[in-house]
């Protein structure tokens, strides 16, 4: 006798598929960014929860990007509600122990939905975060960040 199985796709088989898919990414790039570089006698770091855009945020905040350069220099980006209920971007630095908030395109956004969308750092004193802001007619705009080490410039 000869028997054949066709393998069947159930859409709860997909979901786990895509999630195991999901999370085995998350756990690669998160200890890759995080972690220290191990060695044979090595083990993994410590993972540590911390919040950040707390001291701005009065309402929702959501986090769209981090960038890391190294276990003790991170800059992350986003958004937060303020207490106008204005949407307004953040960035909030990481110096290997603390995080400092930071409002960024806060001249620009005089409408009601800033954001940043994406961070990258080339080193601890060199960070672009770039997003969008709404003008004073409405209309959405670009708009880039840079990082020195020591502030930002819109």
């Amino acid at each position: 006798m000869n028997f054949s199985v066709t393998p069947k796709s159930t859409a709860t088989g997909a979901f786990l598929s895509i999630t195991k898919l999901i999370a085995a990414t998350i756990i690669f790039v998160s200890t890759f960014l995080v972690a220290e570089p191990l060695s044979a006698s090595a083990s993994p770091a410590v993972w540590t929860d911390s919040e950040v855009a707390s001291s701005l945020n009065v309402g929702n905040a959501n986090l769209t990007s981090v960038s890391c350069t190294s276990s003790t220099s991170c800059v992350a980006g986003g958004d937060y509600r303020d207490g106008s209920g204005n949407d307004q971007a953040f960035v909030s630095v990481y110096n290997g122990s603390a995080w400092a908030d930071q409002e960024v395109a806060g001249l620009l956004n005089v409408g009601n939905g800033a954001y940043v969308k994406s961070v990258s750092c080339a080193s601890s004193t060199s960070c672009v975060a770039g997003g969008g802001y709404t003008d004073g007619s409405g209309n959405d705009q670009a708009f880039v960040s840079v990082y020195n080490g020591s502030a930002w410039a819109d």
